[in-house]
């Protein structure tokens, strides 16, 4: 049976000599590691029959990498079904679309007579939008011009290229 003035002193050389093992893979991290977490969410309501929303664009110098997207989508009335849902990269300055898509698959979670229709999609995916003046627009396109709401979540992570 080991003394309980043995066991300490074991424990302390096991930590000299864990230290600096920590200190280097700690240095390493540092250096090689230059992405951060991201996530953002929002949400729109519209009067029309094509219902967007943009998120905020990657800081400048830095790059959007999505893996993970998830939106609900209302509308106001039964009789109005979802088309279309879709996720485009769309350039700053002009609001054009730059032909990276991730299309949606909304399943129909409610239908209520007063309330409308209630739709949830979500994706494991990836896609870059590239450094430069690019943001990310979701897309709901509904058969009814009578509105609609979305409510999107992306996330990733912000790069450094």
């Amino acid at each position: 049976m080991l003394s309980a003035r043995f066991l300490p002193a074991v424990a302390r050389s096991i930590l000299c000599l864990l230290f600096p093992a920590t200190l280097v893979m700690a240095g390493f991290a540092s250096d090689t590691a230059s992405a951060l977490v991201y996530q953002q969410f929002k949400s729109n309501s519209c009067a029309h029959s094509l219902c967007t929303l943009d998120f905020t664009p990657a800081p400048s110098g830095k790059q959007l990498q999505i893996t993970s997207e998830s939106c609900e989508y209302r509308t106001t009335t039964q009789d109005s079904k979802i088309v279309d849902a879709q996720f485009d990269v769309a350039n700053n300055s002009d609001n054009s679309l730059i032909g990276l898509r991730d299309f949606m698959v909304p399943v129909l979670k409610s239908s209520l007579p007063t309330l409308g229709n209630t739709y949830a999609a979500a994706s494991t995916t990836f896609f870059i939008v590239p450094v430069g003046a690019f943001h990310i627009r979701a897309r709901m396109s509904v058969s009814v011009n009578n509105g609609a709401s979305i409510s999107c979540r992306i996330s990733g992570e912000i790069v450094t290229p």
